[in-house]
Parts: structure tokens; C-alpha cells; sequence
């Protein structure tokens, strides 16, 4: 075959071949190179796929061992063979930013993009003396990005209470994603809104917080944030208590009608005057839940304040502060 018809071959099946220029009078062997082109992402690594082999020359017209003779079959593969032991190979990047190789021909991805490498085949002579023409042939290097493949976050559901903050953290997997940033989503920002991973609840409800790849939104994760309400805080004043767990009572009128005052501080609280009993003679009994040292209102005969500051003005009024 001649090496018109071998370089069509060659290129048809993507692989490069590359001869020394012009072919002798006489029969002489020299080394063939072929290299396969290369696909790599970011970030990994692969080895470049060679084959060294023999050729030879006659009368002007380069033949393989495909169509050659049997004599010729047999030296070819005995050259062949000879070139692989004594060749060696070097390598050389032609943009390093994007792909990078090593002397034993490993290509790694360094970034998006195509380059070349250059591969060169150096055999020595048969006196030892120097060298054959080295066989030089190029590799066509593909960068491409790591696609993510999910997003992932250290928590699936979390509870807060109205105003409370909590921190979330996504990952994008594989771990060398070309692109490793998120985006950030709330199914409703007046229930609980996030920015950059850190939620904050706003108001009672259940929304839906989503993690995207920022790369493709289609990969994402989501955190099912419930917020409950906020408990309703009752002001706290200088106790003069029984102690905490004790009843406190008192007589709202006295039999012969003298205002007096009850409950004025408690070690307990309630809400309003639910905590309290109506003993039925103007006095009461507190028997609510135990919370918190605070205000819980008071009597002065037949009235009942809520607020601290209107029951101490009346106890002024009355002179019984």
C-alpha cells in the first residue's frame, strides 16, 4: 500500500500517523507513530494511547506490514518490535493552561478549552552513533467541565421560631465540579428567607428552601423550613413572692367592707386571671402554672388590674401602698 493510501486510512480513523519525508531507492525500515486524540475533564487524568511500528521502502513507495510480502511481514514485525524496545517518546503541551502532560505521556486537565501535544519518537542508530530522523506526530487534547451530578445539604428539614436564624451548608457533587457555587431559593420569603445559605425565619408557616447548582439548576436539593410563632413575653417586675410554686391569696374585701389588696407580686404567672380562684368572699387563691417570677395582676375589693402600673396607682389612691 502506498502512503498515500495509508495517510487516507489513517485520518478516517482519527489517528495520526506521521513518516520522515521521501522513501528510498532501496529497502529500508523505519519507524512508524500513531497517537489517538484525547478527551479529558477537568481535573482528571489520562494517558496518552501511542503505537510504535515499522514500515519500509521501496523504489519510492512505503508499504505496512498489511500489504507486505511474507519476507516482508516478518522483518516488518521483528522491526517493529525492535523500535519499541530501543524508541522513546517525549511529550510537550502546547497550552499548559488547558491541558498539561508529564514525560510519561499522562495528560491532565487544567481547563476548558482545546489544545495539541506534541509527540516525538527518538530511536538510535544501529551504530549508536546518533540517531533515526525522530517521528514527531500532534494529539488533539479536549478539555471539558465537570458536570455536576447533585447537590447535597447537611440538613433535609429544620424548625425555627419567628426571628431565629439558622445556617445551611450545600455541597455540589463530585467533589471538582468545574463550578462547585449554588444558588439560593425560598418558596416564600414572608415565611423564611435565605441569602447564601443562612436562613432566617420571619413569620409562622412552612416554606421551602432549594439549593441549585449554579451550573444547572435542574441538579438541586431542598430544606423544608417550618417556623413557629413567637411566644408572647410578659414583662417581669421586682417580685416580693412567696417563693416559686407557692399560692398566694388575699382578701379583696374584709367582712366589714375595708378594701384590701391581693396579689400584688407572685413568683407565678398566668395570663389575665386565669390563674386565679374566686374563693366567693372577695378573696382569691392563685392556682395557675408556675412559669416565671413577673406581674400578674391584682385586686382591690371588687376591681381587678392587669397592668402593674394601674394597680400600683390604685393602691396609692386607695393608701394602701
Amino acid at each position: 500500500m502506498k502512503i498515500q493510501k495509508i495517510m487516507a486510512l489513517v485520518l478516517s480513523a482519527v489517528v495520526i500517523t506521521a513518516f520522515p519525508a521521501g522513501c528510498a531507492e532501496k529497502r529500508e525500515y523505519l519507524p512508524e507513530l500513531m497517537a489517538e486524540d484525547v478527551e479529558v475533564r477537568i481535573g482528571e487524568s489520562q494517558n496518552i494511547v501511542s503505537q510504535i511500528s515499522a514500515y519500509y521502502e521501496i523504489e519510492g513507495d512505503c508499504y505496512t506490514i498489511d500489504d507486505a510480502d511474507e519476507k516482508g511481514k516478518e522483518e516488518l514485525a521483528a522491526k517493529s518490535k525492535e523500535f519499541q524496545e530501543k524508541g522513546k517518546l517525549s511529550y510537550e503541551s502546547e497550552e499548559i493552561q488547558i491541558a498539561a502532560v508529564d514525560e510519561t505521556g499522562i495528560v491532565t486537565g487544567n481547563a476548558v478549552g482545546t489544545t495539541t501535544i506534541s509527540v516525538t519518537l527518538t530511536i538510535p542508530s544501529e551504530d549508536g552513533e546518533g540517531e533515526i530522523q525522530p517521528v514527531v506526530t500532534t494529539v488533539k487534547i479536549t478539555v471539558s467541565p465537570i458536570i455536576p451530578e447533585k447537590v447535597t445539604a447537611d440538613k433535609d428539614k429544620i424548625e425555627l421560631t419567628e426571628g431565629e436564624t439558622a445556617d445551611i451548608q450545600a455541597v455540589v457533587v463530585p467533589e471538582y465540579t468545574t463550578d462547585p457555587s449554588v444558588n439560593w431559593m425560598s418558596s416564600d420569603e414572608k415565611i423564611a428567607a435565605v441569602k447564601d445559605g443562612k436562613i432566617t425565619a420571619v413569620k409562622a408557616g412552612t416554606a421551602t428552601i432549594t439549593a441549585a447548582s449554579h451550573a444547572d439548576d435542574s441538579v438541586k436539593t431542598e430544606i423544608t423550613v417550618t417556623v413557629k410563632e413567637k411566644p408572647v413575653q410578659v414583662s417581669s417586675g421586682n417580685a416580693a413572692s412567696s417563693g416559686s410554686g407557692s399560692k398566694n391569696s388575699g382578701s379583696g374585701k374584709s367582712s366589714s367592707g375595708e378594701k384590701k389588696a391581693t396579689g400584688k407580686k407572685s413568683s407565678q404567672k398566668s395570663s389575665g386571671r386565669n390563674g386565679w380562684k374566686d374563693n366567693g368572699d372577695g378573696s382569691y387563691t392563685f392556682e395557675g402554672e408556675v412559669i416565671d417570677h413577673g406581674f400578674i395582676g391584682g385586686s382591690i375589693g371588687d376591681v381587678w388590674y392587669d397592668s402593674e402600673e394601674e394597680y400600683n396607682a390604685a393602691l396609692k389612691e386607695h393608701g394602701l401602698s
